[in-house]
This record gives structure tokens, sequence and C-alpha cells, in this order.
């Protein structure tokens, strides 16, 4: 699907259903142990965050080499980054989706803070 900065993102299915998943493999330097273990730490948080304006994180695995795999829920319709979007009423609801993830992870205790 697209990469970049020692990232990859794959496509998937998932084979105990129907859906596609998406693969982050995240490809860290073995002597920079220290970023391992923070994105490890990031990652945690990451997969118990649940609202409908955070893609969910289903699992990860470090695979204890050169890079870590994150399984994620696929989100259609490709990055907000690829899009130019001209509307001002759709870029208002992209707006309010983004903040009320925001104001779930700031308001909700969650030590990503």
């Amino acid at each position: 699907m697209g990469s970049n900065n020692g990232c990859a993102v794959y496509r998937v299915r998932n084979p105990s259903s129907a859906y596609f998943d998406a693969l982050k493999v995240i490809t860290i330097d073995p002597e920079e142990e220290f970023s391992r273990c923070e994105i490890l730490h990031e990652m945690e948080l990451f997969q118990d965050l649940n609202h409908p304006n955070i893609v969910k994180c289903h699992n990860i695995m470090d695979s204890n080499g050169e890079d870590i795999q994150v399984l994620l829920e696929f989100m259609n319709g490709g990055s907000l980054a690829d899009r130019h979007i001209t509307r001002e009423g759709h870029l208002s609801n992209i707006a309010s989706q983004i903040l009320s993830g925001i104001a779930y992870i700031t308001t909700s205790n969650h030590p990503i803070f």
C-alpha cells in the first residue's frame, strides 16, 4: 500500500474473517534499542484505545530482530495527505472527527499524552 521513513504498510486478509487488515512493518536499526522500546511502548498504549475515530490496533509482533509488525484496522480510501479537500463542509466534518479522537485520548486518562 505504501512505505516511507523505515515503514511499509501492506493490505492483508485476516484468516479468521473475510476482512482485510493493514500490516505496518516498522524497520528498526538493531543498534537502536531505545527506539525499539519506545515504539513498542507507544504501540501497546495505542492498542488499548477504543474510539470510532481512531484506527484500531489488533496486534503487535516484535521479531526481536530488525522489525516490529503492527496489525491495524484497514481503512479504505488512503491517506488524508493524498487528498485535496475543497468543500468546506467536508473539511469541517473531517476536522470534527480528528478533534473527537484527540479529545477521547486527552480526556480519558490515557497515558499517551
